[in-house]
């Protein structure tokens, strides 16, 4: 092979290209997975804030609606809120208990945060003792075509890389946990127990949703799950830890979201970590 005049034969040439090639290469996909390792760890991090956000609202006892505008009022046994009423907030019957968060398959890339209200008398009679439980609150979510309400079901769309790699798990105060059916619906709540009106004691409840009844996004199976009117959707109280682990469909990272109950106070940590 002949030497270039005062240099490298072409062999020499192509293997120094080679590599250089090579090199980019690398370069580049290094350079790609970081961008996409940093843009899941910021998704994971607007996701967390947004379930804190529910979380807020449940434990400041803010419902999710515009009372200068909107009220919260009966029909029968069930809560509805409406539309420019004459006395906005007026209706002392009616009150918003708390979120119930849906975490879909991995294929939607969806939370689903369902308002529910209940009512500050047993039975919804104004007639009655102050409700003292959940149960005598007669819990309802203000879902889509529900009584002619305004609908207040919040949807959040996560980076369509994201997507939970499991179904939630729960850990119960008793020990043990749990898995849940993969329409993954929890519901946090301003519990009843103390006072009888909207107590400062919180707590948590996970369903069973979906093992024998329809419970996809907005659906009766759901709505009746939330009433507590399908027998299948009980499950043992005393939450202390709902834990979703999502994924990175790019770099598959996994990152553990964990939302702590305790009767004072409800919170949510995130941790970058093996799930």
């Amino acid at each position: 092979m002949k030497r270039l005049r005062g240099g490298y034969t072409i062999i020499e040439v192509l293997i120094v290209l080679g590599v250089s090639g090579v090199l980019l290469t690398a370069a580049i996909l290094t350079y790609s997975n970081s961008q996409n390792g940093d843009r899941f760890n910021q998704s994971m991090h607007d996701v967390e804030s947004k379930v804190q956000s529910y979380v807020n609202e449940v434990s400041n006892s803010v419902a999710p609606y515009d009372s200068t505008k909107d009220s919260c009022t009966m029909v029968g046994s069930h809560p509805k809120v409406v539309a420019v009423l004459p006395q906005p907030g007026s209706d002392q019957t009616c009150v918003f208990v708390g979120r119930a968060i849906q975490f879909l398959p991995a294929s939607s890339h969806q939370l689903y945060a369902y308002a529910v209200f209940g009512c500050r008398f047993a039975q919804c009679s104004a007639g009655n003792a102050p409700a003292a439980s959940l149960s005598e609150a007669g819990l309802a979510p203000i879902m889509p075509n529900q009584n002619g309400s305004i609908d207040l079901t919040d949807k959040y769309l996560t980076n369509p890389d994201i997507s939970l790699k499991s179904p939630p798990t729960v850990t119960y105060a008793a020990g043990g946990t749990a898995s849940l059916p993969a329409t993954g619906l929890v519901g946090l709540y301003n519990d009843f127990a103390s006072t009888g009106t909207q107590s400062v004691s919180l707590k948590a409840q996970a369903y069973n949703c979906g093992q024998t009844s329809d419970c996809s996004v907005g659906s009766a199976g759901l709505r009746d799950c939330l009433e507590q009117v399908s027998s299948d959707c009980a499950s043992p109280a005393g939450i202390t830890k709902i834990q979703a682990c999502f994924i990175s469909a790019l770099t598959k990272q996994t990152a553990l979201l964990t939302i702590n109950i305790n009767s004072a106070t409800i919170g949510t940590e995130l941790n970058l970590v093996n799930c």
